[in-house]
This record gives structure tokens, C-alpha cells and sequence, in this order.
């Protein structure tokens, strides 16, 4: 079963760079969309249009294909064709004949052809001889150029024969993702879902806002009513732990070489998760960013990465410095109330993203609102956002939510240096702050790091938070990622992907070099 996919005819008309950019996006479209129906549909691009082939030649998978592709924007038309070759004129028109010759019994018809490639004969050549064959072969059947009944469409292209059985009225308009992002706010009438539908057909990707704030805040109370009795009850169950560190800490680390077997056998259990965990799925986002680089790399992508890189890296900068503070104020002071406010703020790790979101706009929103309505009733200015829907609060979020992940890893570090060292240096007369900067620090400076590169790492993929809190039309490598793929256009997203992967297994391989090295 072969279809072909017409291309919008402003499409056409535009650049070669672009033509080739829509053009992809759309073949990634259609055969993304159309594997969800039937998983062995292959696609082709073509200079004017695109392939769709299958092996799967029933009547109902045809139907449920011919039916996806008229919902797919950036398709006006698409052809239901068979495919075959020929050797001249006259076996073009048997071959035609066989398959509209009782599609034309008692009706008036008549023949288009469309030729590509060198032959020696024209489209106007064919269309006369198919159409005079036809003519007597079918006596109750009459040529008629002009509104006929049946118009019989082929196609040749070099040696191949394409006869149309059927033409299918498609959706239009531009692929999607090949027009900037919309905001939808849809209401219970129906021009929100027209003008929605009108933006889909211009390519633009359209986001749906359906915002309940009063159950969102509920369900978020819920979440972290339960995540505090389950932190409660994990730092009840390790009251009373402690762990200091016994030997050298610039000895290196004690290794266990194996031999034969058990180091063949050691390598292959170490190499599974590695091979299927990162290896291939790897080569594949490679694959895909190499084959459509074009259509990825853009000035867009740049400006991406750039909002991706510095909203981690000030996130990881503030949020070490947070985790520091309350690591080692925990550490200086044994009290109840120091306890509990460094437990309180483990919880936001433990808190989805999304619920992590709605808690930070809820107060964000309202303090805008305060500002602003002060502004406006005083001095008659607006002031608009200035927290909420700002990189601000993506970056609060970011500390809020991955602050755990530094203090646990300072505080495990702290936690290993024996109190002696404390009150070593506090005997010579340092204060708290010179203890920890030339006694502390020293020590846990791996630590640190690491603290440092895991938040990083984990802002630069947060997905949920970023998608609420973020101003419109701005984007990260992890929004973009999430747009692609939900637009199914999995190829788009493998560069985004990719670069998120590379970031963040480089610092890791850098750091467990500089942890397995021996200090000397």
C-alpha cells in the first residue's frame, strides 16, 4: 500500500533551505504519527512530496491511515496510489486499465498524467492514448475534458508507473513547529477552539491553558503533607547515626584486581546497564541529530542552550551556597528548631517539579497582583510580572528543589570529619567562619563539587517547573525536547537531547577522574 503526500503549495514556492526544513518536519510528522496506527509504515522524501509505504495492505489498517493522515497539518492532499513499472505507452495504458476500468463503466472520464524523468514520449502523448484505449474498451464510458465524472491521475517518474485510485482531501496549512509557539486560553465557547484550529493549520505549535489554581493547590497540600511524614519518619529512623572518618583523607582508595574469569565476567555486568542504558540509546539520538541537523540547528537552538546553561549554572551557584550555609549551621548548632529547618528544606526535592511549580506561583501571583494594584491606584503605573513568569522564579524553583541535593551531599561530607578538627581549630582562636574556610572547606571541596555538578545536571534536565514557571516563548533544551516529542517529531528533538546528555556525562566522567586519582 503506497500513498503520496502532496506538499502545501506555498511551501513549494519558498526557498531551497526552507522548502528542505518543512519539508522534514512534515515526512517527521507523518511517519511519526502514522507508526502509532500501523509500526511497519515507512516514509520517503521527495523533492514535491513524500512517500508512505506499508506491507500492511488490509482494508481496516488503510482506512485508519487514510484517516490519520487527513487529521496531520501541512498535508492539503494526499494520493492513494499502486506502484508499478512499465515499458512504453501501450503498457501503461493496460496497466491502467486494469485498474479503472470498471470505475468508468457508464460514466464520462478523462485522463492527467504528470511526467518526470526522460522518455520519449510526453504527458500530453500518454493522456491521448490511455484515454482513446479506455475510450473503446469500455463502450458505455465517454471522454469528457471538462467536469467529467472520473478523472484518472498517473504519475511517472523515470521508469515507475504511479496510478491513482483515490484522492484524499487533506487538513492543510504549515507542518507544525515550523511557526513559533501560541497560548490558547481556551473558555467554554467555541471561538477558542476555532482560533486554536486556525493556528495549528498556520504551523504554530499551540499550548492549551486549562488552569484550575484551587485543585492544583489542593492536590499539591496533599503531596506534601505525605512527603513530610515520610521524611519525618526516615530522619527518625537515623537519629541516632553517625559516621566519622577513619582513615587518610588523601589516601587512595583500596582496589581489588581480578583475574580470568571473574574479571571477564566483571566486565560483561558492568557493560549490560552501559551498553543498553547509554550506548545505544546514544548512537540513536547521534543518528537522528546528524540526518537533521539542518532542521534542528538554528539560531533558536543557540538561544536555547544559552537560557539552558545559564539558568543551571546560577541555580548550581546559589544553591551550593544554600546547602553550605545550612549544612554547617546544622553541624554548629545541635538544636531542635536548626534541625527541623534544614529537614524542611529536603522537602523539595521529594515534591514533584509540577507541585513544586504551583506552590511558588500561588504566592509569586499574589505578590505581583499586591505590587501592581498599589502601583496602579498611587501613581497609576503598571508594573506587570515581577516575579512570577520571570527567570527569577525558574531559578527559585531550581534552588528550591534540588537544595537537598546539595546540603545532603556537604552535610554526608561534614558529617565524615571528626569533631576533633573543630575543636583543634577553635582552641587557636578561629571563629566559626575561618574554621570552615580553612578547615572545612579543604576536606569537603569534592564534596562540594560534586554537589555542585549533580544540580547542575538536574537543572539543565528539569522539565515540569519549567514548563509552568517559564515566561512565554522561552525556552530550554528540556522544554524543547518535551515539545518535539509530544509534537511526535522525535528526530527534531535528538540534538537538544543529545546536548543535554553530553553535558551532563561530562562533568561526570571529570569528576570520577579526579576522585579515582591518587593524590600523590
Amino acid at each position: 500500500m503506497k500513498f503520496i503526500v502532496k506538499l502545501q503549495a506555498e511551501i513549494t514556492i519558498k526557498s531551497r533551505p526552507v522548502r528542505k526544513r518543512f519539508t522534514k518536519i512534515l515526512e517527521s510528522s507523518v511517519k511519526n504519527v502514522l507508526r502509532r496506527v500501523d509500526e511497519q509504515v515507512t516514509t520517503r522524501m521527495n523533492w514535491d512530496n513524500i512517500e508512505v509505504n506499508t506491507a500492511n495492505n488490509t482494508p481496516e489498517n488503510r482506512l485508519k491511515l487514510i484517516e490519520t493522515l487527513k487529521c496531520i497539518p501541512g498535508i492539503p492532499m494526499f494520493l492513494e496510489v499502486q506502484q508499478t513499472n512499465f515499458t512504453d505507452v501501450h503498457d501503461i495504458y493496460e496497466k491502467t486499465a486494469a485498474v479503472h476500468a470498471k470505475n468508468i463503466e457508464g460514466k464520462s472520464f478523462c485522463v492527467r498524467a504528470k511526467r518526470t524523468g526522460s522518455h520519449d514520449f510526453n504527458s500530453l502523448k500518454i493522456e491521448q492514448y490511455v484515454g482513446g484505449g479506455l475510450n473503446q474498451l469500455v463502450d458505455s464510458a465517454k471522454v469528457k475534458l471538462k467536469n467529467p465524472d472520473v478523472t484518472i491521475r498517473l504519475e511517472i517518474k523515470n521508469e515507475n508507473l504511479f496510478i491513482v485510485t483515490e484522492r484524499h482531501k487533506g487538513m492543510g496549512g504549515f507542518p507544525i513547529a515550523t511557526q513559533e509557539d501560541v497560548l490558547s486560553l481556551m473558555s467554554g465557547g467555541f471561538d477558542s477552539g476555532v482560533a486554536s484550529y486556525q493556528m495549528i493549520k498556520k504551523g504554530a505549535r499551540t499550548h492549551y491553558c486549562f488552569f484550575n489554581l484551587g485543585g492544583a493547590a489542593q492536590i499539591a497540600v496533599l503531596m506534601v503533607v505525605v512527603v513530610i511524614i515520610l521524611i519525618s519518619l526516615e530522619r527518625y529512623s537515623r537519629r541516632q547515626q553517625k559516621q566519622f572518618n577513619s582513615r587518610n583523607p588523601g589516601a587512595p582508595i583500596p582496589t581489588i584486581k581480578l583475574t580470568g574469569k571473574y574479571a571477564y565476567g566483571a566486565s560483561i555486568l558492568a557493560f549490560i546497564p552501559v551498553l543498553f542504558g547509554f550506548l545505544i540509546p546514544f548512537i540513536i539520538l547521534s543518528y537522528y541529530a546528524i540526518n537533521y541537523f539542518d532542521v534542528s540547528w538554528s539560531s533558536n537552538f543557540v538561544t536555547y542552550a544559552l537560557n539552558s546553561f545559564s539558568l543551571a549554572g546560577m541555580a548550581a551557584i546559589i544553591t551550593l551556597i544554600l546547602g553550605l550555609v545550612l549544612a554547617y549551621s546544622k553541624r554548629m548548632n545541635k538544636n531542635k528548631a536548626t534541625r527541623f529547618f534544614v529537614g524542611f528544606a529536603s522537602l523539595g526535592y521529594a515534591v514533584p517539579g509540577a507541585v513544586l511549580a504551583i506552590g511558588i506561583i500561588i504566592p509569586f501571583a499574589a505578590f505581583d497582583n499586591f505590587i501592581d494594584g498599589i502601583m496602579r491606584e498611587y501613581f497609576q503605573v503598571s508594573t506587570g510580572l515581577i516575579l512570577s513568569g520571570t527567570a527569577f522564579a525558574i531559578v527559585f524553583s531550581y534552588s528550591v528543589r534540588f537544595l537537598a541535593v546539595a546540603s545532603g551531599s556537604i552535610e554526608s561530607s561534614l558529617d565524615k570529619v571528626t569533631p576533633n578538627m573543630d575543636m583543634a581549630s577553635r582552641s587557636m582562636g578561629h571563629s566559626h567562619l575561618s574554621t570552615l574556610i580553612r578547615v572545612h572547606l579543604p576536606i569537603i571541596r569534592r564534596g562540594a563539587l560534586t554537589a555542585m555538578l549533580v544540580v547542575f545536571v538536574d537543572c539543565l534536565k528539569e522539565l515540569p517547573a519549567t514548563l509552568i514557571l517559564r515566561p512565554f516563548n522561552f525556552e530550554t533544551l528540556a522544554t524543547q525536547v518535551y515539545q518535539f516529542a509530544s509534537d511526535e517529531l522525535l528526530e527534531q528533538s535528538a540534538l537538544s537531547a543529545l546536548v543535554i546528555v553530553l553535558v551532563g556525562i561530562i562533568p561526570v566522567i571529570l569528576l570520577d577522574k579526579s576522585i579515582s586519582k591518587k593524590r600523590e
